[in-house]
């Protein structure tokens, strides 16, 4: 029962809102549906689901590093971390964003790109000379501790060092390889001309909704010749309403005061006179005040009130 109704209230032409207006949300769906990811993996939330795994690995990468160095200086190991990641994850990322602003025709200066690719390019550098020169302290050799003979240790220890050559080398290029894809989901995701026409799209929409709804009340107005009567009939309404409040509102203040005459009296006579109904004659006298004030000139008839 709830599906059915989902269904049939996302696929209605038009809707009548408290006021009465008609809105037409089938433009506003349509508008959504055109600027759709074609599939799942091009959706937002997958793509920035693979930029954060890409900075992950980074993040690994680079804690294994500076953990083995700056073992003594724990916010230096921290700071160096974020460096890194801001050079290789983030510098990527706008690095994309802005090329494809400037292939679609944005304004964007070139030193802001060729600025990215330095500092990506430098971290680069600094992280595969890192690497190198430390590669023994990130991946020491468990051979030399061995108790073979001396030939066999010299191999072991040879192996160990090109185990450790090797290693560096990987963790070298990986935050390369997780750079180069976050640059291309950026490169690939970025799309200011489709956000523009998106937004433009949306405002479209909404201002034919506007028009219709105007429409609507024009046409409203020109098919009733005698609106005015009508607005002044419930102007009229209205007024006697608020008339006949101010009433009940006069006649429960008298209320209060005749219960308080009577509880300072305490005269039978006077609470049996007190206790009978003045609805009638105080509306009366009521009625005769207002006209007496309408006949008076505006600032006394002010003064009166």
């Amino acid at each position: 029962m709830n599906i059915q109704k989902k269904r049939s209230k996302n696929h209605l032409l038009w809707t009548i809102d408290q006021q009465g207006q008609l809105h037409f949300p089938l433009r506003g769906r349509i508008a959504r549906s055109t600027d759709a990811a074609a599939t799942a993996w091009e959706h937002p939330i997958a793509l920035l689901a693979v930029m954060l795994l890409c900075a992950a690995l980074d993040f690994i990468m680079f804690k294994q590093l500076f953990a083995a160095i700056l073992y003594d200086a724990v916010w230096i190991q921290w700071f160096s971390i974020l460096g890194l990641l801001i050079c290789f994850d983030l510098a990527p990322i706008y690095l994309g964003l802005f090329l494809k602003k400037r292939r679609q025709g944005y304004a964007v200066d070139g030193w802001i790109l060729w600025g990215l690719a330095a500092a990506f390019l430098a971290a680069f550098s600094g992280n595969v000379a890192l690497r190198i020169v430390m590669r023994d302290v990130v991946l020491p050799d468990l051979t030399q501790t061995s108790t073979s003979v001396m030939g066999s240790v010299q191999a072991d220890a040879a192996a160990g060092s090109g185990r450790a050559m090797a290693y560096a080398l990987f963790a070298a290029f990986l935050p390369l390889g997780t750079s180069l894809v976050s640059f291309a989901v950026s490169y690939l995701t970025a799309n200011p001309l489709k956000s523009d026409l998106r937004r433009l799209r949306c405002e479209a929409a909404e201002t034919a909704e506007a028009l219709s709804q105007a429409d609507a009340t024009i046409a409203e107005y020109d098919a009733s010749a005698d609106h005015l009567l009508l607005l002044q009939q419930e102007e009229d309404q209205r007024y006697a309403a608020a008339r006949a409040a101010i009433a009940e509102q006069m006649l429960l203040h008298c209320d209060y005061v005749r219960e308080r005459i009577k509880e300072h009296l305490a005269d039978p006579a006077a609470l049996n006179e007190l206790s009978k109904p003045r609805r009638e004659e105080l509306l009366q006298l009521s009625a005769h005040l207002d006209h007496e004030n309408e006949q008076l000139p505006a600032p006394i008839a002010e003064l009166a009130g």
